[in-house]
């Protein structure tokens, strides 16, 4: 048993049966990072090391598929010695690990931002942007005194990845181009009235965080480019000569959904929500229990413990 209480094995998808695949017949692994790589500290742990460089030994091409920019994952990267392209921002970028070089990258519609904007003030949320990764990873967003007190929030939580830069005004705001996504930070009735609001934007993909409890009393509702994880892998897939059908996928969260429903064994961690687990064809242990490293084990290294 472990700490947590759980079985070393995972469990089948709920109310339905399926063999375990032929580990020879897994080409690519697909990771997401937080959540699934990362312990809810934030760190990764030895064994989940040794799965990854085990896999990659065995030839499997392993990739970072997150919603984290290219600034949080090159640590990450050169402690698991990886070396392919990383897919990041929920799948609107691919850049190399060595240097950030944009390899693919997906805009919103031009018009969006401004629009977003008055969409988001109207509902009392402020305004948070970030353009395509060319200009790096910085969140644009307005000076403090015209901050709901969910932008600090935001700011700690997410230190590890992105920066803050402060822009004067709405209208500087709204000027910024090239850009990848734009959201508005709250509490959650707030978000979730935004979430609406932004459901009259044409030709882009809506999210809110409200649906996760980690997040406390604050939550962001945004949009980004009609893409997602599952999109940008497949694309990956198919330069690397490889099918969908040939990668094992693990993730956590929401904008994990498609990439582990599209994959060809979708394994979902443990503490992930039920709509995460109902695409997953198999559902391991949680990050606090080596959750990723026993899937990799048990599915990848034919490992049956």
């Amino acid at each position: 048993m472990t700490a947590g209480g759980g079985s070393e094995h995972e469990h089948e998808r709920e109310g339905e049966t399926r063999a375990a695949p032929d580990p020879g017949g897994i080409r690519a692994l697909s990771l997401d990072i937080d959540g699934t790589l990362l312990t809810p500290g934030g760190r990764i742990t030895a064994r989940t090391v040794r799965a990854v460089r085990a896999a990659l030994a065995r030839g499997v091409l392993v990739v970072l598929c997150t919603g984290r920019e290219y600034s949080g994952v090159g640590d990450l990267a050169r402690e698991l010695r990886l070396d392919l392209p990383a897919i990041v921002r929920n799948g609107a970028a691919v850049q190399e690990l060595a240097d950030g070089r944009v390899l693919a990258q997906r805009r919103l519609p031009e018009g969006t931002v401004g629009r977003a904007i008055a969409l988001l003030l109207d509902q009392g949320a402020t305004p948070m942007l970030m353009q395509g990764p060319a200009a790096g990873d910085d969140v644009c967003t307005l000076p403090p005194a015209r901050c709901t007190a969910a932008v600090d929030f935001y700011e700690r939580l997410w230190w590890r990845s992105v920066r803050y830069r402060r822009v004067p005004s709405v209208e500087a705001l709204a000027a910024m181009t090239d850009t990848t996504w734009i959201g508005g930070a709250g509490g959650h009735a707030v978000a979730f009235a935004a979430y609406e609001a932004l459901g009259a934007l044409p030709g882009v993909r809506r999210m809110w965080t409200g649906q996760n409890g980690r997040v406390r009393e604050f939550a962001y509702a945004a949009v980004t480019p009609p893409c997602s994880k599952a999109t940008a892998l497949e694309e990956f897939a198919a330069r690397q000569g490889i099918g969908m059908h040939e990668i094992m996928a693990v993730g956590d969260y929401l904008n994990d959904v498609e990439m582990l429903r599209d994959a060809g064994w979708g394994v979902a961690m443990g503490q992930a929500p039920a709509a995460v687990r109902a695409v997953a064809d198999a559902i391991t242990l949680d990050n606090d229990n080596d959750g990723c490293a026993l899937a990799i084990e048990r599915y990848l290294l034919g490992d049956a413990r």
